[in-house]
């Protein structure tokens, strides 16, 4: 509804009240004119008021994506990590369930960041296989209860990561 079609509504209103007044008149009422012309014009104005709102509930948003976690370890999981190795080092298959694919993964993530490198590709493993040292080639490719933890490997592990 544009702005004529609300002054409309609101003169409309208090020929309303006009008319009440008329008929009341008629009827033998004595209805003053100031006031039915004023709630003819209230009546008008929320007509016009009613007629701007909207008729049916608006069209639902788009969702908004929620953002998958990441596939890799990230940095901020290293002070969980020294947690994890503490208790995971002594054994084996806490060892291959918890602390191999985190560590595994840290790797990953920081042939990604600090050299580019992608290892879920063929062309990455390749090209990780210079960079990387003995041990955390070992770590990514060895097989499943194969490595040892000992602290000298996992020290060996930390400190090739570190310099990676």
């Amino acid at each position: 509804m544009n702005s004529r079609w609300a002054a409309a509504t609101v003169a409309g209103g208090a020929v309303l009240g006009v008319l009440v007044v008329v008929g009341a008149r008629l009827a033998g009422w004595a209805v003053p004119v100031s006031l039915a012309v004023l709630a003819g014009t209230t009546a008008g104005l929320l007509a016009a008021v009613a007629a701007r709102l909207p008729t049916t509930d608006p069209p639902p948003s788009a969702p908004v994506p929620t953002p998958e976690p990441p596939a890799s370890a990230s940095f901020g999981d290293l002070g969980s990590l020294r947690f994890a190795v503490e208790t995971d080092s002594r054994d084996g298959d806490r060892f291959e369930v918890r602390l191999r694919p985190r560590l595994a993964g840290l790797t990953v993530e920081r042939l990604w960041q600090r050299r580019g490198i992608d290892w879920r590709t063929d062309a990455g493993r390749a090209a990780a296989r210079d960079v990387l040292t003995p041990a955390l080639l070992e770590l990514l490719t060895a097989p499943p209860h194969t490595l040892r933890s000992t602290p000298q490997t996992l020290l060996r592990w930390t400190r090739d990561l570190e310099d990676l």
